[in-house]
């Protein structure tokens, strides 16, 4: 490559790595942080003070790689939304670069790297929406997906550096599956390639490197390693296991998973286009690429297994997700298609794989690929998918600056909030706040015990939120007088003359405290 080609491809990957950035920081900032994401910040928050965390800090089965993420950010701007935002916006830059050297690999040429960095920067919506988002694994995920392909390619279709690569490869696996559990449907794509790769490459290369890999993928899991050993594998009886019917979970991948992750919507509310819309352009998407790839799939059905092309590894992905969240019947959110995020790498190539294609009708892959670009910019204005919408059953405020303030004023000794509130509250007052939380995970139990044994905690709700009646009945029936505080969206019981737990106020596991 000559010096200035080389200055305008550099030149090129910098605009697109910008528009990445740009794309995922204007989503973010309209984004309110929620619980989860609260919950990291307030680890990274404590890390910045000397604090050590290996797991997030609620559930604890996904890493607190995210906290050391947003970590330095925090320590430079505080603890607010543009900390916050700002660190996962660079981390989408970089997921940018990814997939330019993915591209590079997989296509062969520059050219093919800067259009695949293009699509990565604002395709599929909800993979860029959900990157903005600190949600404990996913934004690193794509990363984590799109170097164990480059790795995977080098190994398998490399006649250099096998050695190195293999050790690589191996610590990223530990590394990704210490972050988030799901990476390990892109690994068992990637090694069974590998695996049916070996009478090319030679299977005494392949044995030497696997083991290899077995214990650099120790080194990257270390952190998984520390903290489970000690507490009894606590991450592995963690993983969520709410299951759905086959079918019922068929049904919500094709009528609303895929449809919000390729912004067919914005959410299950906002919808732009029909389902069989977005459903059909997918497939569409889809039999283009295995028409394109059909030289691959005749190898495959005539015995020639092993002779085919990195870029095939990629896009075999799309099955094997689907496949395994089919079969799994894991329960998803709805309108909230998390699990599908190992889809945006394959589904990012199987885009570029059509683009780049010469033919007399290319115009019309180009017209579709911006018509649908278009339906996503529409679904980005639209209201993107937010668990404070309906996690206390009113809006936690947008801005809780001023309902801190308030709550200052009044120097509460302890305070209890519902889980989705208490989080935001602590990080964005810098973790100052004596505040406890009920009816979700117990984060933090050094201030949850503070709270529990404190005498007279006071109350703080988001204004319409459902117990504060209660709480008044109960209050009223023991004799107990508080002062109730009205501001910047919150109301704040305090001063109470009695102390009133959360299961005296919501029963059942809404009123939880451990």
């Amino acid at each position: 490559m000559t010096r200035s080609r080389a200055i305008s491809v550099a030149a090129s990957l910098a605009i697109l790595m910008l528009l990445g950035f740009g794309v995922r920081l204007v989503l973010g900032m309209r984004t309110q942080i929620d619980a989860d994401e609260a919950a990291l910040a307030l680890a990274g928050l404590h890390l910045n003070h000397g604090q050590f965390v290996l797991m997030e800090p609620d559930a604890q089965y996904l890493g607190a790689l995210d906290a050391y993420v947003s970590a330095p950010f925090i320590a430079l701007l505080g603890p607010g939304l543009l900390a916050v935002r700002l660190a996962l916006a660079v981390t989408g830059a970089l997921y940018v670069l990814s997939m330019y050297a993915l591209g590079r690999v997989l296509f062969k040429s520059h050219r093919a790297g800067l259009l695949t960095a293009g699509v990565a920067a604002v395709f599929p919506l909800f993979a860029v929406y959900w990157s903005a988002k600190l949600r404990g694994g996913y934004v690193e995920l794509p990363i984590f997906e799109a170097v164990a392909l480059i790795l995977c390619a080098r190994i398998g279709w490399g006649t250099r550096g096998w050695f190195r690569w293999w050790a690589l490869l191996g610590f990223v696996v530990g590394l990704a599956l210490w972050s988030d559990v799901l990476i390990a449907v892109v690994f068992a794509v990637i090694a069974t390639a590998l695996l049916v790769r070996a009478p090319v490459t030679g299977w005494r290369r392949t044995l030497r490197g696997g083991a290899l890999a077995c214990v650099t993928g120790l080194i990257g899991l270390a952190p998984w390693i520390a903290y489970n050993v000690p507490n009894h594998l606590h991450s592995i009886r963690a993983i969520p296991r709410a299951f759905t019917s086959f079918t019922g979970g068929v049904s919500a991948l094709v009528n609303d998973q895929l449809p919000v992750f390729v912004g067919g919507s914005s959410d299950c509310r906002h919808t732009i286009v029909p389902t069989a819309v977005s459903d059909g352009s997918l497939v569409a998407l889809l039999v283009a690429v295995l028409w394109l790839r059909r030289r691959s799939l005749r190898n495959i059905v005539s015995g020639g297994l092993s002779e085919f092309e990195p870029l095939d590894v990629c896009l075999v992905l799309v099955p094997a997700t689907l496949i395994y969240l089919a079969v799994s019947r894991l329960d998803s959110i709805p309108c909230e298609p998390r699990y599908l995020m190992p889809l945006a790498v394959p589904l990012v190539i199987a885009v570029a794989t059509v683009l780049l294609v010469r033919w007399s009708g290319r115009w019309i892959s180009l017209v579709a690929t911006a018509a649908w670009l278009t339906i996503n910019v529409i679904a980005a204005a639209g209201s993107l998918p937010d668990m404070s919408d309906y996690a206390v059953g009113s809006r936690v405020p947008f801005d809780l600056g001023p309902g801190i303030s308030m709550i200052r004023a009044q120097h509460p000794t302890a305070v209890w909030a519902q889980f989705w509130l208490s989080h935001p509250l602590a990080y964005f007052s810098g973790d100052t706040l004596p505040i406890g939380e009920y009816g979700g995970y117990v984060g933090f139990p050094q201030r949850q015990m503070a709270v529990e044994t404190a005498l007279h905690p006071s109350w703080v709700f988001v204004e319409g939120q459902a117990g504060m009646a209660e709480l008044e009945r109960v209050c009223h029936e023991r004799g107990i007088t508080y002062s109730k505080i009205t501001g910047g969206g919150l109301v704040l019981y305090t001063h109470l003359t009695g102390t009133v737990e959360p299961s005296d106020v919501i029963p059942g596991p809404a009123g939880r405290t451990d």
